[in-house]
């Protein structure tokens, strides 16, 4: 027996990546001969009228632009995340971080594993468990070079 299923992302985008607004981070990096370089990325602003697609879309880049700037503590993460969200995913992002924070035994240090939490927890929010853990997985998949897990995604 065949079973349809039912794509994540549609194969035909409902949305323009065109049409989006951006925030474009940059960093300087100089060689060791003197050489200055300069890198940019683009990373989309969302609002809570973003379809599932368009906050896919948004997360996907962001990560890629935080392997690429090399924001490897949470406290760059945590602050170039929150920029991104408009509308109630602002107001959730901000409920999952208090929340996250008043749930932990101790204060927790703002590092990557602390921000990574918040985004699964943000995302578990937004969308029901077995669909999250579906797209995280495509998503890893997109922007990572081996299998994971959801879990090991955001760790």
């Amino acid at each position: 027996m065949v079973h349809a299923a039912t794509p994540i992302l549609p194969l035909i985008s409902d949305f323009d990546v065109k049409e989006l607004q951006y925030i474009k981070h940059s960093k300087k990096s100089t060689s060791e001969d003197g050489q200055e370089e300069y890198t940019k990325v683009r990373v989309p602003i969302i609002d809570s009228g973003a379809s599932d697609e368009e906050l896919l879309y948004f997360t996907m880049r962001f990560f890629r632009a935080a392997a690429i700037m090399e924001w490897t503590d949470g406290g760059h993460s945590l602050q170039n995340f929150e920029p991104h969200l408009q509308g109630s995913y602002l107001s959730n992002w901000t409920q999952v971080i208090k929340a996250t924070e008043d749930n932990a035994a101790q204060p927790p240090a703002r590092d990557m594993a602390f921000f990574n939490e918040c985004v699964g927890n943000f995302m578990a929010d937004l969308f029901n468990e077995a669909d999250w853990t579906e797209q995280a997985d495509y998503i890893q998949a997109l922007h990572k070079p081996k299998a994971m897990t959801p879990k090991q995604f955001l760790s």
